[in-house]
């Protein structure tokens, strides 16, 4: 019972920072959310559960003296996000974005055929692998680069349709009928794709993603008004709901070839929406494994920066590989794309790994520093763009919560910047960063 009070202390404070937060930076509130939901299900679970969570995290249980330095880490952690928010706060920015036109000559024939053959590559590879996809037979997709990576960034491509349909209806533009085409396809691959092969977390990618975009257009399009709550609600909430309706269909399915699938999908079905009121199915998610890395690591006094290092350049030059941060310890294939039973990994857990105990106040540090470059940089005052821009964050920043920091750097590099290529092919929208005036 004193354990189950501990989480709600650490519940009620990470919810009021990430509501202070959103009042005035949406995005970095999404983040935070992030953190604590990757770390709350983990302590519940550990307290709760603490048979099955040994079994399904591969024996990352070690009693409940280490959980209270774990418990102990990561309060000071959310408290320090807090006290560096308020840091950043205090420091006036020195670059800021502004929209341009760019017209590429012929660029929407370009951005035509290269969206119809994205489309029907991945329709090919989800068609010709369906009937050997099950969660047992992922690494037939992961093993793929190529398609592994497109399926992953058609995620980006639903957001940047999405916005401009949107966009063009709220202008009264006519929206161009293959726009309207091609983003019910690229939907119907890309869950497709999650529920043949059992991929979770890139479901809630496009989840996340699509709830930044949301929330980063009533922000910016009602700059001198609160962001109504209500509206908020009415926006996320069902889009929350489809999600753990998804991970739960995708959890329950998992080990089914296409044929049992197709058989047994009204019992499906019934017990998916049935498990989405149990709390032992909430917590036994893709969010309870990461950050027990960092239980992990506290146990076995794992501190080693260099291999941190060594591991965090390698997965930045990488395509897709993911490299182990250290394959002694024993988190095993923390960083290993290709596992079937990676545990993952968590922000804060590289921070003890690189200093120890004050690691909790470089990750806070680190994840406010990375933020405060986004916003600068993308701080542009179409409404539409900066949207589309802060849904794009949204959906890699997963990768970066239950990863390591230096993804801030490899998103930029796989995902905003052909983001922004495409959507100016689209729109003839695009930005340059200039130097704010003194």
């Amino acid at each position: 019972m004193g354990w189950n009070i501990l989480i709600l202390v650490y519940a009620v404070l990470s919810v009021y920072f990430s509501y202070y937060y959103f009042k005035e930076r949406p995005t970095f509130s999404i983040v935070t959310v992030l953190l604590f939901l990757y770390s709350v299900f983990s302590m519940i679970g550990y307290i709760n559960y603490p048979k099955k969570l040994n079994v399904v995290s591969g024996g990352q249980y070690y009693g409940e003296k280490v959980f209270l330095y774990y418990y102990l880490y990561l309060l000071v952690f959310v408290i320090f996000v807090f006290i560096f928010y308020r840091f950043f706060n205090g420091i006036r920015r020195k670059y800021s974005a502004n929209v341009i036109t760019i017209n590429v000559v012929g660029g929407k024939a370009v951005l035509y055929v290269f969206l119809i053959s994205f489309c029907v590559f991945l329709f090919y590879e989800m068609i010709k692998n369906i009937s050997i996809s099950s969660y047992s037979n992922q690494l037939v997709l992961k093993s793929n680069k190529v398609w592994f990576f497109l399926y992953e960034f058609s995620g980006v491509i639903i957001l940047m349709l999405s916005n401009i349909l949107y966009k063009n209806r709220v202008e009264l533009k006519k929206n161009n009928g293959l726009f309207i085409v091609l983003t019910v396809a690229f939907a119907i691959v890309f869950i497709a794709t999650s529920l043949l092969f059992g991929q979770r977390k890139e479901i809630f990618m496009l989840i996340v993603g699509m709830i930044t975009m949301l929330i980063n257009y009533l922000k910016v399009s009602n700059q001198h008004k609160r962001i109504s709550m209500k509206k908020v609600i009415l926006l996320t909430v069902p889009l929350l709901i489809v999600a753990v309706f998804l991970f739960q269909l995708i959890r329950n399915s998992r080990g089914l070839g296409i044929s049992e699938y197709q058989l047994n999908a009204g019992e499906l079905l019934l017990t998916t929406f049935k498990s989405m009121f149990d709390m032992e199915f909430l917590v036994f998610q893709d969010w309870l494994s990461p950050s027990l890395s960092l239980i992990t690591c506290i146990y076995y006094h794992n501190i080693d920066p260099l291999i941190i290092l060594k591991a965090d350049f390698l997965n930045l030059f990488s395509f897709l590989t993911h490299y182990s941060v250290d394959p002694t310890t024993p988190i095993r294939d923390l960083f290993n794309l290709h596992s079937t039973t990676g545990y993952g990994y968590y922000f804060p857990t590289e921070g003890y790994e690189l200093i120890g105990p004050f690691g909790c106040v470089l990750s806070a540090f680190l994840i406010n520093l990375y933020y405060r470059v986004y916003d600068s940089i993308f701080d542009v005052k179409d409404v539409y763009l900066r949207s589309y821009l802060s849904g794009i964050v949204g959906f890699y920043i997963i990768s970066i919560v239950r990863g390591y920091s230096l993804f801030f750097i490899k998103g930029i590099i796989f995902y905003i910047i052909p983001g922004i290529v495409l959507y100016n092919l689209a729109t003839k929208c695009g930005f340059k960063i200039i130097k704010v005036k003194d």
